[in-house]
């Protein structure tokens, strides 16, 4: 009886890694050959000052994630009022481009937008767009 319990035990776990194996050619591999993914954590944008100048406005600002791991950043939008308007220039990253987190988690960012006028100049927000979704600032 004990050696039919074993064969059984060992034929199931030989069967479960067949099938494990063999789901490397299939698009999808069971939910019990896939390794446990931990959910992203979102990156904190927190705006430092910003500088209002007939040319343009520049955003100082630091985005936070976690250490040692790699985020991208598309685009980055303002909202004033109604109006979005996009970056022109960033300085920190490059948009569309790969970077990683260093020990502390933080980089500091210039971000250039196109001027906004003195009666629109106030409370404003900006939405960063990663490949993991939409990152909004913290005002």
């Amino acid at each position: 009886m004990r050696i039919l319990r074993r064969f059984f035990q060992v034929s199931l776990a030989v069967s479960a890694f067949l099938v494990c194996a063999s789901s490397e050619v299939a698009a999808t591999p069971p939910a019990e050959c896939r390794p446990l993914q931990q959910p992203r954590v979102a990156a904190v944008v927190s705006v430092d000052s910003v500088e209002w100048r007939e040319d343009l406005s520049r955003v100082y600002c630091r985005i936070i994630g976690m250490p040692h791991t790699s985020e991208r950043v598309d685009a980055v939008r303002m909202t004033v009022g109604k109006r979005r308007l996009d970056a022109t220039d960033i300085d920190g990253i490059d948009f569309r481009r790969y970077f990683q987190w260093e020990d502390d988690g933080s980089i500091l960012l210039e971000i250039d937008f196109p001027p906004v006028s003195v009666s629109e100049r106030g409370n404003f927000s900006l939405t960063f767009d990663t490949v993991h979704g939409e990152v909004k600032s913290a005002l």
